[in-house]
């Protein structure tokens, strides 16, 4: 067996290992299994045959279990509390099945492991068993060039994903992650460029570790707006919908340039009807594990998916602009909120591109609803042309004036709790009417 103690060479199987494991890339046989035995245990064996009066007989020592390997990694890293590089080593196709229960254990054991598995022919069976498995990259045998971009892509994706899930300042990754939709009930209000500043700049200058999801499914851009270029999405989830874990849901994210997990919508927008809402609530599940704060950006409307993320959600921020079409549809959405018995705690009313010269004020807008309002995001050209600089708006000028009301919402609004729905507050000179403009808000 492998003699397994304090004063082990460093030659030895767990000693190597383990330096392997603190140098971040541990190698690893497929299907390989070893014999384990502790030193006092042998040096007792030892001593018992000696007593015997039998010291020229050879004796096969064994504990007379065989521990895979991959056991014995997973044992290491969590005593160490790392997540080091797996490079498994395939031993050829009459070890498929240990390839893959190898796989498995490591994608449940070390979720944000960059594992490449090379084999000598792929399919779509294998490839699902890598999704399966958490397995990020599967490349041919002799593709030389394909294993180079696969090592590249999954050093830079654990790197920045790993900073993301265990590099916030001060946390120390305990409890449950917070659920925080952002949400619209007519398109063009900019709840996405909402979504993406705000989970940017939570990550970027709140120490979160933030996931940022794409819910809408048939035409999300949370993918463009924070210029990733992802190869899979939640419609990946939908094979692994029965034994979806962590380690295989992070397979799927993409790492933004500032640290959010974003998990796309699908690539393909006629594949949105394969989600279930049940995966839905699977995800968001699984990402309150690893996450400090989950934002949400849903589509403009009650749908079953919108239903199933709302019951989850800590808080929802609900973003209008400035024109009568807005406002009515805002109104009929909070009165839409209260038949769903949806708690009013939960609610953040936001103004966005508010501006001086339009007709309505954000004053009008809180008086109209009964509402206080969360936020005013002031109008400005710079939120649509940054995204053309390759950086959101958080990123490139975090001290942009859009910036700073998103910042004031995020620490006052969503990691702090408060309670917004109550009545306006009195103003100092008569309240502007609506219906003083020949304007009325429908009512239901």
């Amino acid at each position: 067996p492998n003699v397994v103690g304090p004063t082990g060479s460093e030659r030895q199987l767990v000693p190597a290992l383990v330096r392997q494991a603190l140098a971040g890339r541990v190698s690893v046989q497929a299907g390989a299994a070893r014999d384990l035995a502790g030193v006092d245990d042998m040096a007792a064996v030892i001593s018992d045959l000696l007593a015997t009066g039998r010291p020229r007989d050879v004796v096969n020592v064994a504990s007379g279990v065989s521990v895979p390997v991959g056991e014995i990694v997973a044992a290491i890293n969590g005593l160490l509390g790392v997540s080091p590089e797996i490079v498994l080593i395939p031993g050829g196709e009459a070890q498929r099945f240990a390839t893959r229960r190898l796989t498995a254990r490591l994608g449940t054991s070390a979720p944000m492991a960059g594992v490449i598995i090379v084999r000598t022919r792929l399919d779509s069976t294998v490839l699902t068993q890598c999704m399966q498995a958490g397995i990020k990259e599967a490349v041919p045998e002799q593709d030389l060039i394909a294993l180079t971009k696969a090592v590249t892509r999954v050093g830079t994706a654990t790197a920045t994903l790993a900073a993301t899930l265990h590099g916030g300042a001060g946390q120390s990754g305990a409890g449950r992650g917070k659920v925080h939709a952002v949400f619209s009930p007519k398109g063009g209000a900019g709840k996405t460029t909402v979504a993406v500043n705000l989970a940017t700049l939570m990550a970027r200058e709140l120490g979160q570790r933030v996931a940022l999801v794409d819910l809408d499914l048939e035409s999300g851009d949370v993918a463009i707006s924070t210029q990733i270029e992802p190869t899979r999405s939640i419609h990946d989830a939908v094979a692994l919908e029965a034994s979806l874990d962590s380690g295989a849901l992070h397979s799927l994210m993409s790492a933004t340039a500032s640290g959010v997990a974003v998990l796309p919508a699908p690539l393909n927008p006629a594949a949105a009807a394969d989600v279930s809402t049940a995966l839905v609530g699977d995800v968001l599940a699984l990402l309150v594990q690893d996450f400090d704060h989950i934002i949400v950006d849903c589509p403009p409307a009650f749908t079953p998916h919108v239903l199933a993320a709302f019951d989850r959600c800590d808080t929802i921020s609900m973003i209008t602009s400035l024109d009568l079409a807005s406002i009515k549809n805002m109104k009929l959405a909070l009165e839409t909120m209260a038949r769903l018995r949806m708690p009013a705690e939960r609610l953040r009313v936001i103004v966005n591109r508010d501006a001086p010269d339009l007709a309505l004020t954000a004053d009008d807008v809180q008086e109209a609803l009964g509402v206080r309002l969360a936020a005013r995001i002031p109008e400005s050209r710079d939120v649509q042309t940054a995204p053309n600089t390759g950086r959101t708006l958080a990123a490139a000028n975090p001290s942009h004036p859009v910036v700073a009301a998103l910042r004031a919402l995020a620490t006052t609004s969503i990691v702090q709790v408060v309670d917004v729905r109550e009545s306006a507050p009195a103003r100092s000179k008569p309240a502007r009417r609506l219906g003083s403009r020949r304007a009325k808000v429908a009512t239901a």
